[in-house]
């Protein structure tokens, strides 16, 4: 099967997700390292340019995150119809429901969530977390202390979303003047 073909069974895979009916757009903070297949990888880099890594936990931890090579000076995301799953199921996790109350249609279970995972992956290539990784972050995701630490990362998302407002605001008034 070449690469073409298994995107377009990753694509089926897509559409198995629920849509949020009330997006509110405000995820752009969340927009930093992210996880995904080598053929999302590799489909975004072709069709967009963009070349985004993953970078493993361990760096993470070590020099923060960073923002998204995909995320637009206007707070808008570059690749949206290309991006890849956890883009797609941000908020739609029954571990990781979206942070600023927009709803899915119905929340994915966390089963649910690591099956389209592992078929994307299987169709896509392997990204450089494992599923005992994965397994562990959506169980930590529901304990409180993870849920504060969600909690503390989207109060910095949001702040960061203010902040890149203001810069946005600030670039688009010196450009009028």
């Amino acid at each position: 099967m070449n690469a073409a073909e298994r995107m377009a069974l990753i694509q089926k895979l897509y559409d198995r997700l629920p849509s949020l009916t009330d997006c509110k757009g405000l995820c752009a903070g969340s927009c930093t390292d992210i996880d995904m297949s080598e053929l999302e990888r590799e489909r975004i880099k072709h069709r967009h340019g963009i070349k985004i890594r993953t970078r493993s936990d361990a760096e993470v931890a070590r020099t923060g995150a960073k923002r998204c090579k995909a995320l637009g000076k206007d707070l808008r995301c570059k690749v949206y119809e290309d991006r890849p799953l956890v883009c797609r199921a941000f908020g739609v996790i029954e571990a990781a429901p979206c942070p600023w109350g927009c709803k899915p249609e119905r929340m994915l279970t966390d089963e649910e969530y690591k099956m389209l995972q592992l078929a994307v992956e299987s169709l896509g290539g392997h990204s450089m977390r494992s599923e005992a990784d994965r397994l562990q972050m959506l169980r930590f995701l529901r304990t409180a202390e993870g849920k504060a630490a969600l909690k503390r990362q989207m109060d910095k998302a949001r702040a960061e979303v203010a902040r890149l407002k203001e810069v946005a605001h600030a670039d688009s008034a010196g450009s009028n003047v």
